[in-house]
């Protein structure tokens, strides 16, 4: 689990000491494009500008490092609000954590998403942003993406919740999804501070168990993001209004973007 070090280390790393203030509990996988990304070609050499992304490491400790498939998505070097980012391209590019996800046991999950999405090309599915697998059937998902100019965050096997606010256009932002219960329970998702998801749900198959793969940039079935992701937060639990507030807020002062 991430520690005082680490987070000190980490702090010094991107020169932001306000890092000490965000919540680690629960906290399941953390990734910076400013820190440990590793290239193709040596995934054991950090990443240069315009080279093939093997490895995205996951910095709390938990050892859910992102690894790229066949086709790599391509490191940006201080290019996105001055920093780093990780290009997908919209047709075949994605990368998957080896090491099973864990989850809570009651189903919650909090996820933040700093990205930039470009409207996908037609014909080629859901432009989609994470997906965390929820059982090994490889249906029982949360997934988030856009398609048809609205945001789209599906539950279960079939539950899809909408929003008319359109994600695709080409604007840095921080998505985030708070997820409660397992079986049933809230979903809300903000694009920065705008609420544009308010819902209950209830799914037909158990929402949850332990584990899980977790996703980025899109997968085979569904569609691929057409974008770049510079940094990601996965939480196993719902954060509270305060602790919201702090990681938003984080990533607000850090990407430059105004809430």
């Amino acid at each position: 689990m991430l520690n005082n070090l680490a987070i000190a280390n980490r702090a010094t790393t991107l020169a932001q000491p306000a890092c000490s203030f965000l919540p680690l509990s629960g906290l399941r996988g953390w990734y910076d494009a400013n820190v440990k990304v590793l290239k193709s070609d040596c995934p054991i050499v950090p990443a240069e500008d315009e080279s093939s992304v093997a490895v995205w490491k996951d910095i709390t400790g938990n050892g859910n490092d992102l690894i790229a498939f066949s086709n790599k998505p391509v490191f940006k070097k201080n290019h996105l609000s001055k920093q780093n980012y990780i290009r997908f391209n919209g047709v075949n590019t994605c990368m998957q954590s080896k090491k099973l996800f864990q989850q809570s046991a009651d189903g919650d999950c909090s996820a933040f998403i700093i990205f930039k999405m470009e409207p996908n090309q037609t014909g080629l599915g859901i432009n989609r942003l994470l997906s965390l697998e929820l059982d090994n059937t490889n249906t029982n998902r949360l997934w988030i993406g856009e398609s048809n100019n609205c945001l789209q965050i599906g539950i279960g096997n079939s539950l899809k919740l909408f929003s008319k606010r359109c994600i695709a256009d080409g604007k840095v932002k921080l998505l985030t999804v708070i997820r409660t219960g397992k079986d049933s329970g809230t979903v809300k998702a903000y694009a920065n501070n705008e609420l544009v998801i308010e819902s209950s749900w209830k799914a037909s198959n158990s929402l949850i168990i332990e584990e899980g793969p977790f996703q980025i940039g899109g997968d085979e079935a569904n569609g691929f993001l057409n974008g770049d992701i510079g940094e990601v937060m996965i939480y196993g639990s719902a954060l509270n209004e305060e602790q919201l507030r702090s990681v938003k807020n984080y990533f607000f002062a850090k990407w430059e973007i105004n809430g």
